[in-house]
């Protein structure tokens, strides 16, 4: 499977290389080397035909040939041969920079070519000789991922609970029973039970339908990574949002005390998801309040002694496992048989024995069920047969065989995607948007010569087929715009498969205490530095491609820095760079650097970093760089020579080192560009010498970057120009502090893919806004924020009309809610933050005199509306 990915992000990759228009670069380069890339691009096809052929014959216990290990290997050093002799020829825009890295000629590139184009074609046979090739049925065929990106249908938004709570309605009810109960002693209710029985699914049903009752409310999952401060910090961050901040500098004692107050203070809903031992238990308790207390605390355990210790005997409720007539009911549903009338009876009495092999697991027949949702009777038997092979394993050990099953079920184009998943550390949620852009990164996503909101669509398309599948959990985005999903989640059960099969195919591994095992040739590591106490690197460093570094910020004093990473020269076929939650004012930052001359993706996400270093100019090939460190930065005004950069985010606040304003006038490639700030940077100054002109000069520069489709900017505007038209790509605009003093709703408005709208902190200083009939035709999400000029508000029928979350906080002069909102029949929320009394008043006028009263003729619909102060 690895082998299949490799050969389809290197054919990527020359696409992309070959359609290289700028002068001088790797496109004139291949048209050189034309005959031998030919060549080489017909055999990665025909390897990639033989290998998928063979994926489909390979049985669940056959081990991966010899042939397809070393092919794989052959397929990155077909990417390496193209990239290493363009920059040993032109370096970047005709400068010799990397001539060090390497000497090679025409001649020497050409044999090169011609030996890998051998070598892979040898390798192939030897693949289909490895078995005999037949062809197989499996029933309708998955759709592919082109196909998939063309139909944006599929993309839509997956229920987040996907299990079943069939046979648990009388243990639900009584939860409730206790959640709803005026008992001031506080109730400790505890949910317990082995994994897969459905703790999770049947606590995350409870409180969605319970937290309307209560004030506040937090859910936490405690996993492996337990820390007593950070599951502390999780908890108060949720239930007092407005001083995240300040919770996130407190240390345990303070944020013990603060728990204990405000659950005390205020009727708050606690679920603490996995805990793992009587310890962790013992740690988190102190900070709850005994008695006098309306707050309740629900929690999710594998361990008996656990729900007991935590819980009365009465509030602690075991899983049970599904009858057979539940597990059977759960299963047709998942396979899609309808009422199962009309199916074979052969094929009715081999899933009956198939859920009998999942053991009342509701995990187990929710994924066995996806997974044959279209497969045919040959293939529901060939399962078959694999669980009779282990039918007298334990229910957890049948369990992992019902994983390893649904995995070798999956479309080719998700393994890689799904195996991916497991480099993320276990005890946090997945950052949808990181994820996409590492698999953009890693060639994991077709498309290549699209634009990124169409990447971006089909990665999210491979999201919702695993959560389609129940192999991940999704969060939705609040506010719908660019993305539908905020983050995702995996089963540690499924994260563990993910670890062991991308070390079993080769794809990564985590790297830990090895324990004296032998060291290995793996393309990606992911080193969790908080998870172990001597963390060995003990691979060959210079065949790596991708490195993920996480830490967490209350463990980065204590965490260890493998000696292996002082220096990052040694990984010199690095593509991929992520740091997550590293402080590098601990850990420097390491040297080596700006010799990673093929890194694609450098990633800095939460990370303490005061300085970017300006050698980062010196890597040409950078296409997502991501500076959302979590204070501020000072970065060298060098990014302008990174002329292929795509993806670009700014931390929230930053400087420009010297006197100078960072220049963006060369990436003319950016798509995603976050965190612009005008009054610290610029996309094209060339022309414009004074200070109001600059200003106006990015706005008029925006045209000429037709690929941007998201842009954050912050700082004085003043003017949109009259006669712009600006860029029909945008999906996301976010402007703040731009002063705009005419209503910029009149040009926005014309933006026919613009889904996402923020207007912060008198972006607009004018008295009066209008948006008219048929403006915004896409628009999704609005917020008017801190906007304290703006006294009228029209909005016109037809404006608007798939608006579907309207924010307005703090606009202190705003009169009253436009009367036109009444006619939008797809706005489903209203919040309404820091307002005046009045101006709620208003509300009543418009949606009716009394909230929960049936409103008057001309109402048309009523969102759900929320006030916060």
């Amino acid at each position: 499977m690895t082998a299949i990915s490799v050969v389809c992000a290197v054919l990527e990759r020359l696409k992309y290389l070959e359609g290289d228009q700028k002068p001088n670069t790797i496109s004139n380069l291949l048209e050189e080397l034309k005959e031998e890339v030919e060549a080489l691009k017909k055999e990665l096809e025909n390897a990639k035909s033989v290998l998928i052929d063979s994926e489909k014959n390979r049985k669940e216990n056959d081990q991966i040939p010899e042939a397809e290990r070393q092919i794989t290997w052959q397929f990155y050093y077909c990417e390496d041969a193209i990239e290493k002799y363009a920059q040993d020829n032109i370096g970047l825009n005709g400068r010799s920079r990397f001539k060090d890295l390497m000497k090679n000629t025409k001649k020497n590139a050409q044999r090169n070519l011609r030996n890998l184009t051998s070598t892979i074609k040898e390798l192939s046979e030897q693949c289909k000789g490895t078995r005999k090739l037949k062809q197989t049925t499996t029933g309708r065929e998955s759709p592919s991922p082109v196909q998939l990106h063309k139909d944006r249908s599929r993309v839509v938004r997956p229920p987040l609970n996907r299990l079943q709570t069939e046979g648990l309605t009388d243990m639900e009810e009584r939860i409730k029973t206790v959640l709803g109960s005026h008992d001031r002693d506080l109730p400790i209710i505890s949910i317990w039970g082995p994994g897969g029985s459905g703790k999770t699914t049947l606590a995350k049903k409870v409180y969605e339908e319970a937290k309307t009752c209560f004030d506040s409310f937090a859910w936490v999952y405690v996993s492996h990574g337990f820390e007593t401060k950070s599951t502390l910090q999780a908890i108060l961050a949720q239930l007092c949002v407005q001083r995240k901040d300040e919770i996130m500098e407190m240390e345990d004692v303070e944020l013990a005390q603060m728990l204990h107050k405000v659950m005390q203070q205020k009727k708050c809903l606690i679920v603490m998801d996995d805990l793992r031992s009587v310890d962790v238990w013992q740690s988190i308790r102190i900070a709850f309040p005994l008695r006098e207390t309306d707050s309740k605390v629900l929690l999710t355990t594998r361990k008996e002694e656990v729900a007991n210790e935590s819980a009365s005997t009465e509030r602690a409720y075991k899983m049970k496992r599904l009858t057979e007539a539940e597990s059977w009911e759960l299963f047709r549903n998942k396979a899609q048989l309808k009422d199962g009338r009309g199916l074979p009876a052969a094929m009715k009495t081999i899933g009956k024995e198939i859920v009998e092999h999942c053991g009342g697991s509701p995990l187990a027949v929710v994924i066995i069920g996806e997974s044959l949702r279209t497969k045919n009777f040959d293939e529901w038997q060939r399962v078959l047969h694999a669980l009779e092979d282990n039918a007298n394993q334990s229910i957890e050990q049948k369990l992992v065989k019902v994983l390893d099953l649904s995995y070798c079920r999956l479309p080719h184009y998700l393994k890689t995607c799904f195996l991916y998943l497991g480099h993320f550390p276990d005890d946090q949620a997945i950052r949808v948007e990181t994820l996409y852009l590492l698999w953009m990164a890693e060639g994991l996503v077709p498309l290549n010569d699209a634009k990124s909101d169409a990447k971006m669509d089909s990665t999210e398309s491979f999201l919702y087929q695993l959560a389609q599948r129940s192999l991940l959990e999704v969060e939705e985005e609040e506010e719908p715009k660019f993305r539908n999903f905020k983050s995702c989640r995996l089963h540690d059960l499924i994260r563990d498969l993910c670890v062991r099969k991308g070390k079993e195919e080769e794809l990564f591994e985590v790297v830990g205490n090895r324990n004296g095992s032998k060291p290995s040739s793996m393309p990606r590591l992911a080193i969790h530095l908080n998870k172990y106490e001597v963390v060995v690197i003990d691979t060959d460093k210079s065949k790596v491609r991708s490195l993920l570094l996480f830490d967490s910020h209350d463990s980065q004093e204590k965490s260890l820095w493998p000696p292996e990473l002082s220096d990052l020269k040694d990984f010199e076929s690095l593509r991929v760079l992520h740091f997550d939650g590293v402080n590098f004012g601990v850990q420097n930052l390491q040297k080596g650097l700006d010799k990673l001359a093929y890194l694609r993706y450098l990633s800095f996400l939460g990370c303490d970093l005061e300085k970017l270093p300006a050698s980062i100019s010196n890597l040409p090939y950078i296409h997502t760089l991501d500076l959302r460190v979590r204070r501020k930065m000072t970065i060298p005004n060098v990014l302008s020579k990174m002329e292929r950069l795509r993806h670009l985010y700014f931390p929230m606040t930053y400087v420009c080192e010297g006197s100078s304003k960072l220049s963006l006038d060369g990436s003319i490639e950016l798509e995603i560009l976050e965190n612009f700030d005008t009054r610290l940077s610029f996309l094209d100054l060339r022309n414009f010498d004074c200070y109001s002109k600059e200003r106006l000069s990015f706005i008029k520069s925006l045209p000429t970057h037709a690929a941007l489709h998201v842009v954050h900017v912050e700082g004085y505007i003043g003017k949109l120009p009259e006669k712009m038209e600006m860029s029909k790509n945008f999906i996301e605009i976010a402007l703040s502090g731009c002063e705009l003093k005419e209503d910029p709703m009149r040009i926005l408005g014309r933006l026919p893919c613009l889904r996402s709208l923020v207007l912060d902190n008198d972006a607009f200083v004018g008295k009066e806004m209008k948006c008219s009939e048929s403006n915004f035709p896409e628009l999704r999400s609005l917020k008017l924020l801190n906007l304290n000029y703006m006294e009228a508000w029209n909005v016109v029928e037809g404006s608007m009309p798939k608006l579907s979350n309207l924010t307005i906080e703090n606009c202190g002069s705003l009169e009253m809610l436009p009367p036109g909102l009444k006619f939008m029949k797809s706005l489903k929320e209203l919040k309404i933050v820091s307002m005046p009394k009045e101006f709620k008043d208003t509300i009543r006028l418009v949606y009716g005199e009394e909230m929960n009263d049936v409103a008057s003729d001309d109402f048309l619909h009523r969102p759900t509306i929320i006030f916060e102060h």
